[in-house]
């Protein structure tokens, strides 16, 4: 204790109750002393930590209002950067839409300097070539042109003045009828006004008349005599007035002339009123058989346009030539074509006959001697194997090969004579109308008789656009394969020629009753389903089967290329005029003026906000695809894109909150800015996306519509 006392100061001992040892001679201290010592010293002690506490709280208070001051200009600036980013968003957007509306502007103009220079090119291409394309096709390609075109404006100027003209007939027959009801009515009030008092009068008078005619008699019947001019005669017995009979009968007499010339005179109205009612019932009736011989004509119109679209083979020039020259020609191609079809048939016939085996003489019996030009009437049928052969050599041909025969081509032969030198119109007359394709509204009935070439003649003159180019083609058709046809009616010899198949290698055709080769000349026997097993009637309805399934089959490609052939001409622009494909000026228009690729944000893609129905967003990034065909989805890595939507399933895009989707988050989420929406409504779902700033989503809005309407 007494080291310890001496190893601390003087003061630390005397705080902490140690008492330091006096010197020799010291004293001991009081303990009241120290216990005050020891208050001085925690007062002291407590005064400096409050100092130290109140220094440490006003270096945090400095310290915060340094951190909010700092953090204050941090926030200034960064409003500052936003407003000059937003700025130069909004210069950058302006110089987008006016480069837009620039490249717009150049792009119309291009296509009408385009189509200026095309027509002057034509023109003078026109006019160069005139003479030559008069001697090469008959006909000047200008005048084509022109006539076609002044023909397509007066349909469509007789369209609208007929409707026009129905229009304002309709308001002048309201009009008229009403007037001349009006008027007729107010004519009969008056006439009826000033007639009444004479007719009334004119009553009276008759009654008098009457009255004294019955005086008369009854003095007659007296003897008395009643004419007051007679000297002598006496009324007043009968009379208590002498009245002067004769005045008064004369003045009848004149009143009942003067009504009846009233009456005459009504009459006459009445016929006048009756005239006119006939002459306006007359104009009504004459102006519905006009409409109803307009409606004919615009229904005729119809036909002819949609028979005019039933030619996909033809581009619009040439159709236009062909019906242009038809109408300039028509009894030169008309002769022209019955020329060739004949020598057609001519040649045909003389090579069937001198080349064909006797199962077909046999089939179709040669002329009993050769003076006899008439044989006996065809009685006989072929027989199924002599059907098939003829079929194949009809699909030998490239243009029969896949065209829809009908069924009964081969089997419904006429029941007649014929001359072999003038062929029988039931096979090549029912056969070209398919292998030409033309659409002719009856491609059953014969289109080389008399008949029928008259019937013709008269549609042509009737109706001067559709049916000379549909005879015109025809022409063209057959000079264009005359050595087609020729080498398929060698085919055809060929096939004809070669033995017939026996029964083992072909049963089926046994079994439906085709006679064998050694009964040649017999009659092809009939099909008896009765007469055969089941096997042979479960292979003949499968073999039946499977040749519908194939056909179905080619009639669905054929339909396929149809289609296909139609939505390639609706994209073409005609060729008359020598423009530029649809899809290469769109092509053209998603570039800019430098070559750049208007896409490019689109493909580079963004982070936008996705709302789905469930109401949860979130946040994915937005793209093309690689091929540009469909908007991909993924995470903001760039990365698990999936559920693409196709740029054909899109109807439209939708700028805003409009559907029904935001319009629940908006209730749901106050922070949905309307300004920053953005739908693409598919055929199966609609995407609702959010950006993060206006523009972004009016460039995107902009985007999206050129590339949703590009091909």
């Amino acid at each position: 204790m007494a080291a310890t006392a001496e190893s601390l100061p003087p003061e630390m001992s005397m705080s902490f109750g140690i008492a330091q040892e006096p010197e020799e001679d010291a004293e001991e201290l009081d303990p009241l002393l120290v216990e005050e010592a020891k208050r001085i010293l925690e007062k002291e002690r407590r005064a400096e930590s409050k100092k130290l506490e109140r220094e440490r709280k006003k270096r945090e208070i400095m310290e915060k209002q340094h951190l909010e001051a700092v953090y204050q200009a941090n926030q200034e600036k960064l409003h500052h950067d936003f407003r000059q980013r937003e700025a130069a968003q909004a210069r950058f957007a302006a110089d987008k839409q006016r480069e837009h509306m620039l490249v717009n502007q150049w792009v119309s103009d291009l296509k009408l300097s385009v189509m200026v220079l095309m027509n002057r090119e034509n023109a003078r291409v026109k006019t160069a070539d005139l003479g030559a394309v008069v001697a090469r096709e008959g006909v000047s390609r200008s005048r084509q042109l022109k006539k076609n075109l002044e023909y397509k404006m007066q349909q469509e100027n007789a369209q609208q003045i007929t409707a026009r003209q129905r229009e304002v007939d309709s308001q002048l027959r309201t009009k008229e009828s009403k007037a001349i009801e009006a008027a007729m009515e107010g004519l009969h009030t008056r006439i009826k006004a000033i007639l009444q008092p004479q007719i009334d009068a004119v009553k009276e008078k008759e009654s008098a008349l009457n009255a004294l005619e019955a005086r008369v008699s009854e003095g007659r019947a007296r003897g008395l005599a009643l004419d007051p001019l007679v000297e002598g005669s006496d009324l007043s017995t009968t009379h208590p007035d002498p009245v002067d009979h004769h005045a008064i009968l004369c003045t009848m007499a004149r009143q009942h002339a003067s009504d009846h010339a009233v009456y005459s005179m009504t009459k006459r109205v009445g016929s006048t009123h009756a005239k006119t009612t006939k002459a306006r019932n007359d104009y009504t009736s004459a102006k519905l058989r006009v409409d109803i011989a307009e409606e004919k004509v615009l229904r005729v119109q119809r036909e002819v346009h949609r028979r005019d679209n039933m030619l996909p083979a033809l581009s619009k020039a040439r159709r236009v030539f062909l019906a242009q020259y038809m109408s300039d020609h028509n009894d030169e191609v008309t002769a022209a074509i019955k020329e060739h079809m004949q020598k057609i048939y001519r040649d045909t016939r003389r090579d069937l006959t001198a080349d064909l085996s006797a199962k077909l003489i046999d089939t179709f019996p040669a002329p009993s001697s050769p003076e006899d030009t008439v044989p006996a009437p065809l009685t006989a049928r072929p027989s199924e194997q002599f059907i098939e052969k003829c079929r194949a050599a009809v699909n030998a041909i490239p243009n029969l090969r896949n065209a829809s025969l009908p069924a009964d081509l081969f089997t419904e032969l006429p029941e007649a004579t014929f001359d072999y030198g003038v062929p029988e119109p039931h096979f090549l007359d029912r056969a070209f109308p398919v292998q030409f394709e033309v659409p002719y509204p009856d491609p059953v009935v014969p289109l080389f008789d008399e008949e029928s070439w008259a019937r013709l003649s008269e549609e042509v003159v009737r109706v001067p656009f559709v049916d000379k180019e549909i005879a015109f083609y025809g022409k063209m058709v057959a000079n264009a394969t005359l050595q087609e046809a020729a080498r398929g009616y060698k085919a055809l010899i060929d096939a004809l020629k070669k033995p017939e198949e026996t029964p083992e290698a072909k049963p089926e055709a046994t079994a439906e009753g085709a006679a064998p080769s050694g009964e040649a000349g017999t009659d092809a026997a009939v099909v008896d389903k009765s007469k055969l097993d089941k096997k042979q009637l479960r292979a003949l309805e499968r073999e039946e089967r499977k040749r519908k399934l194939e056909e179905r089959r080619l009639e669905r490609e054929r339909e396929r290329e149809r289609k296909a052939k139609a939505r390639e001409e609706q994209k073409a622009v005609p060729q008359m005029n020598k423009m530029p494909d649809i899809s290469k000026l769109q092509r053209e228009a998603l570039k800019t003026s430098g070559g750049e690729d208007k896409l490019t944000p689109l493909a580079e893609g963004m982070v936008v906000l996705r709302h789905t129905k469930k109401n949860k967003p979130t946040n994915q990034y937005v793209m093309l695809s690689a091929d540009r065909s469909a908007i991909t989805f993924g995470e903001i890595d760039m990365t698990n894109f999936k559920d693409p939507m196709k740029r054909k399933d899109i109807k439209r895009v939708i700028k805003g909150a409009e559907t029904k989707v935001f319009k629940k988050a908006k209730g749901k989420h106050p922070g949905v800015n309307e300004d920053r929406c953005l739908s693409l409504e598919g055929r199966r779902e609609t995407l609702d996306l959010e950006f993060k700033s206006m523009e972004k989503r009016d460039e995107w809005v902009e985007l999206l519509g050129m590339w949703v309407q590009s091909v």
